[in-house]
């Protein structure tokens, strides 16, 4: 029997960055059994070589570091790296080249072992937004300006994964109350207005950048979760640069199913067109070993007219990923994909009449430890969207 093989990653940025990235991510490599850890970017550069780095706050230097010279934006992979033992914190560093531009940047996870028993999901559900909401005597609940839409399905994860929630942010000043958490809806949009229990956190006075991780949270099967925030007293607002659903599973068996996103748009798009928030696709990164492995591509947008779809072949002549093309407002979700081999994928917006505020592939995972194939619950979308893909 050989190994089982699956593919993680961990968002950084929600923008197009030029410099040392605000935002931070917390990484354990104790978390993920029989893991190979590599950074990876999306960049250009006009001239000269762009250097960037994963930067261990801690440590004060580089992990590992990628060389850009493409005038084009192309996707970058370090050699592997080892990360520092414990819970660490890494941003991204910046430095030579004229005019760099990243616009995407990532720790890649691979996890190839002859059991998977420990992983961690990280679902990005933020954006980068510099704030000054008007603060209430009497506040409310509002989401970010440009949110990520998840739909928890509890027959997607086995074991039941310890959910937390983490996100990068800054008061703009220290004068008042600012609040960032997780807000929940019945199943159809209409939101609670209140945060998911522990998923909040106060972060008053607080004028220097920080990551933030709440819980553990207990979320619900089948209702839709963004990131929201509250404003009290005389606070002037704030910053928030990356946001994520953490999903942490353990197994001494087997981990035998999970769900796991490759982040393609990252920050919201109302032109169309072909975006090059490029991911790197490659089979040889997956083996279920007897389980199965399906692929949904899923869009958060504003308008039931929002039209993406995901292409590879982008150097000759850009094909369409099969059943990638989905329409719709809210979180819309394809049916089963046709992947390529190994190629790179980039979202194109065929219509725009709002905002995409971002899309991803999901990765429905199901292994078996007997070898056989693992009956897909993957049917549960025939009544939320129909065959060929839409709202759910």
């Amino acid at each position: 029997m050989a190994n089982y093989k699956i593919r993680q990653e961990i968002n950084f940025t929600n923008r197009i960055i030029s410099a040392d990235s605000s935002a931070i991510i917390s990484v354990d490599a104790a978390d993920y059994n029989g893991a190979t850890f590599y950074f990876e970017v999306v960049a250009k550069v006009a001239s000269d070589t762009l250097t960037v780095g994963c930067w261990d706050v801690a440590l004060g230097s580089n992990k590992t570091t990628v060389s850009v010279t493409a005038t084009s934006y192309t996707v970058y992979r370090s050699a592997s790296f080892t990360p520092t033992a414990g819970e660490r914190e890494y941003i991204v560093d910046v430095s030579g080249g004229t005019t760099p531009l990243i616009k995407s940047a990532r720790i890649v996870i691979l996890q190839d072992a002859a059991t998977i028993t420990d992983t961690v999901a990280q679902i990005e559900m933020g954006d980068y937004e510099t704030n000054t909401a008007t603060p209430e005597e009497d506040p409310t609940l509002f989401p970010i300006a440009e949110p990520k839409y998840w739909l928890y399905e509890s027959a997607k994860w086995d074991p039941t994964p310890t959910f937390s929630f983490g996100y990068t942010a800054v008061c703009e000043n220290d004068m008042g109350d600012v609040t960032i958490g997780l807000e929940a809806d019945d199943g159809s949009y209409n939101w609670t207005g209140s945060f998911v229990t522990d998923s909040e956190n106060l972060f008053a006075d607080d004028e220097s950048i920080a990551y933030y991780e709440n819980g553990p949270i207990t979320l619900t099967n089948g209702l839709h979760y963004r990131v929201a925030v509250m404003v009290e007293n005389d606070a002037y607002g704030f910053d928030l640069f990356n946001a994520k659903i953490i999903a942490t599973q353990t197994d001494a068996t087997l981990i035998t199913k999970l769900q796991i996103e490759y982040l393609m748009i990252n920050e919201g798009q109302s032109t169309t067109g072909n975006k090059n928030y490029l991911n790197s696709w490659d089979t040889s990164e997956w083996n279920d070993e007897g389980g199965s492995l399906t692929y949904y591509h899923e869009q958060s947008t504003t308008n039931a007219a929002d039209n993406t779809k995901l292409e590879y072949d982008l150097d000759g002549t850009p094909t369409l990923v099969t059943n990638s093309s989905i329409t719709g407002a809210n979180l819309t979700r394809s049916s089963a994909l046709t992947m390529p081999s190994t190629d790179t994928l980039d979202t194109d917006i065929v219509v725009s009449t709002g905002t995409i505020y971002g899309d991803r592939i999901l990765t429905d995972v199901y292994l078996t430890a007997a070898g056989g194939a693992v009956a897909p619950t993957s049917v549960i979308y025939g009544p939320l969207m129909g065959p060929l893909g839409g709202p759910i």
